[in-house]
């Protein structure tokens, strides 16, 4: 008998349909709100579901319609918000540069003192 607990969604129809009404109940989406409606205990459970080849893409799809939610939402007045949610999904607003030099010899000192 295999450890854990059983899964709540047996079949990726069932899941994806559990999804779209999720968004058709709220027009505020929020990744522990769709946890929450999917009968999860916490978004761990979500993102567990996501890992799982077989439903991966209704997870993913429904994660990307809440990021697409408060990305659209940079827009309004107080963005604060979105912008802590968005880093939460990956989202970076730090500048990296790289500076490469070119490759230089070494140089070689002999016994003599000359250099080579």
């Amino acid at each position: 008998m295999a450890g854990g607990r059983p899964r709540i969604y047996e079949s990726v129809e069932e899941l994806e349909q559990k999804c779209e009404e999720y968004f058709e109940l709220t027009d505020k989406p929020a990744v522990t709100g769709l946890a929450l409606f999917l009968g999860f205990a916490d978004k761990s459970t979500l993102y567990e579901y996501r890992d799982r080849p077989e439903f991966s893409y209704p997870i993913k799809k429904s994660l990307t319609k809440i990021e697409m939610y408060h990305e659209t939402g940079l827009t309004d007045n107080n963005v604060t918000g979105r912008i802590f949610a968005l880093k939460n999904m990956g989202w970076s607003d730090k500048v990296q540069n790289e500076i490469t030099m070119p490759q230089l010899k070494p140089v070689i000192i002999s016994k003599d003192g000359e250099t080579k």
